[in-house]
């Protein structure tokens, strides 16, 4: 065998490669071949896990249980011991990224049921303190969950290390304020240099009783991408320390029920680095001055819902043609406009119809003018 198959680094680039090939089977192969393979090719077959049911299986099946009928349900019936753990860490400390669904899209699907009964963080929150000192998944950088509010938050703290560089949360059903603190408070405590974080559930006020730090560490100064409620913006020192992130070049906001109340506009600063909005018509309308280079907007919702009264909030022609001139003011560098709209909503139905392939002459030079043309897009069709 040749002298480079012997390096470590060099192996790991290579299976790396096969897996992203969907060559996980020969990545296996040469795990099995040769000792010297084993360690870089578990490494890059463990790398990325979607699945949580995986890392389920490492404990002992004697362990935990399960609904035999929906194959979920997952609950321990027997406390672990150290011994338990040894399977577990082997495999543990080779993931880097975690994506998976806890459980229900939405609670429009109530016949699928929970990957996790509701002890299950619980209990196994109790033997971790018992036995252990390191975290579920010691060095993993990359965090995706979504399922119901406290199986996914509760596992959430299992799971955030100081290594994480992107943390998305979605919450699907349940109240989100009941935990968000002593979520928060976890981010606090382990302080990870994060890049891209999507909290789109926890909403401004859970940021209050845990002090004035909080909203620097759950949005550092490296961070690229975010999604947030919009209401981020509606408290002077939050929209304050959004607005000056000198990295951020995606914004994902999430629209809530304001109506009424104005954003905190002599808090904002001009983001001169973000380059894609998202959000409601009305939060595009009231806060494109403040994103001057932006290449990209999606208005994720043709109602206004910082109005001022019930009727100004609806969706119509006229007020989608003020948000586009409020673009046009301020956005000279734009290329791409799309518009996501709910099919059952006949309201919305009607505007999209009006807006569908509408084109827009951008610039106001003549040797700057460009077209663009505006896409729509049925909501369960989005990206």
């Amino acid at each position: 065998m040749h002298r480079a198959l012997y390096v470590c680094e060099l192996l790991r680039t290579i299976f790396d490669s096969l897996i992203s090939d969907n060559a996980e089977k020969s990545t296996l192969s040469a795990a099995c071949a040769t000792t010297i393979w084993l360690e870089p090719a578990l490494d890059s077959l463990w790398r990325e896990i979607d699945d949580f049911k995986i890392l389920l299986k490492l404990w002992p099946g004697e362990a935990l249980t399960r609904d035999s009928a929906t194959g979920s349900y997952y609950r321990f019936v027997r406390p672990l011991a150290r011994s338990d753990w040894a399977r577990f860490d082997f495999y543990a400390r080779r993931v880097r990224a975690l994506s998976a669904t806890l459980g229900r899209p939405c609670e429009a699907f109530e016949g699928t049921p929970d990957l996790l009964h509701e002890t299950f963080c619980t209990d196994l929150g109790k033997y971790m303190r018992e036995i252990r000192r390191t975290m579920l998944l010691p060095n993993l950088q990359s965090l995706e969950l979504q399922g119901p509010v406290c199986t996914t938050v509760q596992l959430a703290n299992f799971l955030i290390t100081s290594r994480i560089e992107k943390l998305h949360l979605s919450p699907t059903s349940g109240d989100m304020h009941c935990i968000e603190h002593s979520f928060l408070l976890t981010i606090l405590q382990r302080k990870p240099p994060l890049k891209s974080v999507a909290l789109p559930n926890v909403r401004v006020s859970a940021f209050f009783p845990c002090g004035g730090t909080a909203i620097l560490h759950a949005y550092p100064p490296t961070v690229t991408s975010i999604a947030i409620p919009d209401d981020i913006f509606r408290v002077k020192y939050t929209a304050a320390h959004i607005s000056s992130l000198p990295c951020l070049q995606e914004l994902h906001l999430t629209s809530c029920y304001n109506l009424g109340v104005d954003f905190a506009h002599d808090a904002l600063r001009p983001m001169l680095s973000l380059r894609s909005l998202t959000a409601g018509r009305g939060a595009v309308k009231r806060l494109a001055r403040w994103f001057p280079n932006m290449t990209r907007v999606t208005i994720s919702t043709l109602y206004d819902y910082d109005a001022a009264t019930d009727e100004e909030m609806q969706p119509t022609y006229g007020r989608f043609m003020e948000t586009v001139e409020a673009l046009k003011a301020s956005c000279k560098n734009l290329q791409k406009l799309k518009v996501v709209w709910d099919k059952d909503d006949e309201m919305e139905e009607e505007v999209a119809c009006c807006i569908r392939d509408m084109r827009l002459c951008w610039g106001s030079r003549r040797e700057d003018q460009r077209e663009i043309c505006v896409k729509v897009e049925e909501m369960e069709e989005a990206d």
